[in-house]
């Protein structure tokens, strides 16, 4: 009788958060601080026929009991809550970060992620740090059971995403669907980095913004530290200093004060469409795009999304593809995440951060609608696997 257990099972987030709307100007307004509740669900496939691929927290890395195939979403929550992670999700910000990049950290290894812009601020540093609060994070031990000898042993095995789900939650009632401002990424003991999110799309991490709500891009004083115009700008007309006051200047929200035009978001497609043969920049597009913007410098030979998904394998019947054609196993060096560890000195761990990114434009804005977006719901769902045996 053949053993196979496919699948574990966690599931996560099933946190319905209360808090009220926070610093807003207007009722109309970007980077609003909203509550929401998301549902997050792991699923991975064992290899072999009696292999079991298994998971724990690593805050359970002194409990050699606690590796199981099911992690419920009141164990994650207790988990979220025990870090003071989740309890108040809020659009934020990394800035141009690229989709095969560690996220940033500081000297104390904190996150380096921003919230709410403050009006008149432009340098995205000048803005509130982002909290455990305002996203999700875990940790994940994996291991691969070799059950087949005389007794167990943990083995080394390739371990594969084969599937990713970012979408909106069926009870999300009237709000509206707020799944592709959510951004996963997944970083491993292996050095493997990967930010995904629904459309895999380029998203520009600076511009204009009205956040107070009159119709037209803030306004500042920027060269003027009082900020009320004070200040003036000098100049010589032959031997005589002319001095005018300073004029407000248009602010450029998430610049980082050093004129790059590099400072875009990068990730990979969630969904896996092998058919799908990606989207080029149109000339409209590119004739359109100012300096920073990212169809600023491209040709219509350039990629806007990538075709099919280069950071998850196809699966179909425990056997995993590179691609939907199934004429190939996946390319390791490319798509592998990891290995499992033999023993039991250690394990292969996943670090998973999900967040809100408030440069993310909805209805065509970077602009969210408060009264459209604020407790909307969504779910991200993760599948891990490894290569079956059988199929080797």
């Amino acid at each position: 009788m053949k053993l196979n257990k496919n699948k574990i099972i966690v599931s996560a987030l099933g946190l319905v958060i209360g808090a009220s709307l926070a610093g807003s100007v207007s009722g109309t307004i970007a980077w609003y601080q909203y509550s929401t509740r998301a549902n997050v669900s792991f699923i991975g496939q064992a290899g072999g026929i009696s292999s079991n691929l298994q998971m724990r927290f690593v805050s359970e890395s002194d409990n050699d009991n606690a590796w199981r195939t099911q992690i419920t979403w009141q164990q994650m929550n207790a988990e979220l809550a025990n870090g003071g992670f989740a309890q108040k999700i809020v659009p934020m910000t990394f800035g141009g970060i690229k989709k095969d990049a560690a996220l940033p950290k500081d000297n104390e290894q904190k996150l380096e992620a921003y919230v709410q812009p403050q009006p008149g601020v432009g340098n995205m540093a000048s803005w509130a740090r982002a909290q455990n609060k305002n996203y999700a994070q875990f940790q994940l031990q994996l291991r691969n059971i070799n059950r087949e000898g005389a007794a167990a042993a943990n083995d080394e095995q390739n371990v594969f995403l084969s599937k990713l789900l970012i979408q909106e939650d069926r009870q999300n009632g009237q709000k509206e669907d707020l799944s592709d401002a959510i951004r996963v990424h997944i970083s491993t003991s292996a050095g493997f980095n990967r930010l995904i999110s629904n459309q895999g799309k380029d998203v520009l991490t600076k511009g204009q913004l009205d956040l107070d709500g009159d119709g037209q891009p803030d306004q500042a004083y920027v060269n003027d530290d009082d900020g009320f115009g004070f200040a003036y700008n000098s100049s010589m007309d032959g031997d005589n200093t002319v001095y005018t006051r300073v004029e407000r200047e248009v602010v450029v929200y998430g610049d980082d004060n050093d004129n790059s035009t590099d400072e875009i978001q990068t990730s990979y497609a969630a969904s896996y469409d092998p058919a799908f043969g990606g989207v080029k920049w149109t000339p409209e597009e590119i004739a359109a795009a100012q300096d920073g913007d990212p169809a600023y410098g491209k040709t219509t030979d350039d990629w806007k999304v990538q075709p099919s998904d280069p950071s998850l394998v196809y699966s179909e019947n425990n056997k995993l593809y590179d691609d939907g054609s199934k004429a190939a196993d996946p390319v390791v060096a490319n798509k592998s995440i990891g290995k499992t560890v033999a023993g039991n000195a250690s394990y292969l761990t996943v670090t998973i951060t999900i967040w809100v990114e408030g440069w993310q434009e909805l209805d065509g804005s970077a602009i969210w609608d408060a009264s459209k977006y604020v407790n909307s719901i969504f779910n991200v769902g993760i599948q891990f696997a490894v290569q079956d045996r059988q199929a080797e």
